[in-house]
């Protein structure tokens, strides 16, 4: 079955003797009108002015780039279409990519927190409290963007010892991932895998062991 297929390739994937072959590297084409990086810059623009309508403007900017940066990410990863199917919630979707190890716990916790403070309606931040976003999301964007540009592409994964060859692609429109498996005890196979209910627990830990291994 198929998943039994992605247990056999996460086994591979940790094991200590793998390494990279020959790469090439790609930025991660996304298909949003606006990017994370313009709203970061609607936002220092905003930051420009202190009055209620730029802080409450400058807050929803650092907001906008958060989610969009997300979202972005999801889709990198091909998550996406799973998280946008569940309706899932940004905590839930920030969770999701902190089990990746994508996003390191301290800068998790001062989201959070900076987030809790924004989620109240009708509530006008102060001029520290909006700096303090900002900063925490520019910090937040620019950590994550090494997973989003410069990313390999079409690499081979080799393991001497158990003559087990690799490349994993990111099929980011369909949002699966494809893996050619060669030259292994299983022979040759193309393994096709999308994020389900069935094996998220799978296809997590197959992201997690691939981007611990690009990183």
């Amino acid at each position: 079955g198929r998943s039994l297929d992605l247990v056999y390739i996460n086994q591979m994937l940790s094991r200590e003797s793998l390494y990279w072959g020959s790469c090439c590297y790609e930025d991660v084409e996304l298909k949003f009108d606006v990017t994370p990086h313009e709203y970061l810059e609607f936002m220092e623009e905003d930051l420009k002015g202190e009055d209620k309508r730029n802080l409450i403007n400058a807050l929803s900017n650092a907001k906008r780039a958060l989610d969009c940066q997300i979202e972005s990410l999801l889709y990198g990863y091909c998550l996406k279409a799973y998280t946008d199917k569940k309706k899932m919630a940004i905590p839930n979707k920030i969770d999701l990519l902190n089990r990746l190890g994508i996003i390191a716990p301290r800068i998790l916790r001062k989201i959070n927190k900076v987030r809790n403070t924004m989620e109240h309606d009708f509530y006008c931040p102060g001029i520290d409290e909006v700096q303090d976003f900002a900063d925490v999301i520019l910090l937040f964007i620019s950590y994550t963007d090494k997973y989003l540009f410069e990313t390999k592409k079409e690499c081979e994964l080799i393991d001497d010892e158990s003559q087990f060859y690799c490349i994993p692609e990111f099929d980011r429109d369909e949002q699966k991932i494809i893996v050619d498996v060669r030259g292994s005890l299983q022979g040759t196979q193309t393994i096709t895998f999308e994020a389900g209910n069935e094996n998220l627990e799978l296809f997590i830990e197959f992201l997690r062991l691939y981007i611990n291994l690009i990183c």
